[in-house]
């Protein structure tokens, strides 16, 4: 998980609800604190917390997947780290916030679209 605010914790908690099998490995959020407090609002309190995104990706061999719940301006960002990774993604929506930001993500996940799930919670 790329961003755990109060948003990413509801979702997290709506996922292992439709799906026990659904775990949180680990968070990256600078606000490890916060993070770590909503972790355990949703029963997630042994959860590996990192302080960024790139802590986290340096073994993706340790992940199944990445969900991205940043602020919006984050998305494209963090999507194209996790892409370089190979890892499948759920990306929370706003996808992008510019042209130029979409046609990145369009070009770091070419060929791949099949492993993006973009969130629709609303």
């Amino acid at each position: 998980m790329i961003g755990l605010g109060h948003r990413a914790a509801a979702m997290i908690a709506s996922m292992q609800t439709a799906d026990p099998g659904v775990s949180i490995r680990a968070v990256a959020d600078p606000d490890t604190e916060g993070a770590r407090r909503r972790l355990a609002m949703v029963g997630n309190a042994g959860v590996r917390l990192f302080p960024s995104a790139d802590a986290m990706l340096e073994d993706p061999a340790d992940y199944d997947g990445v969900v991205i719940g940043t602020r919006c301006h984050l998305h494209t960002r963090m999507a194209i780290k996790v892409a370089s990774t190979g890892l499948p993604l759920f990306l929370e929506k706003p996808v992008a916030i510019s042209p130029e930001e979409l046609g990145a993500l369009r070009e770091a996940f070419r060929g791949r679209e099949d492993e993006v799930a973009v969130s629709f919670p609303l």
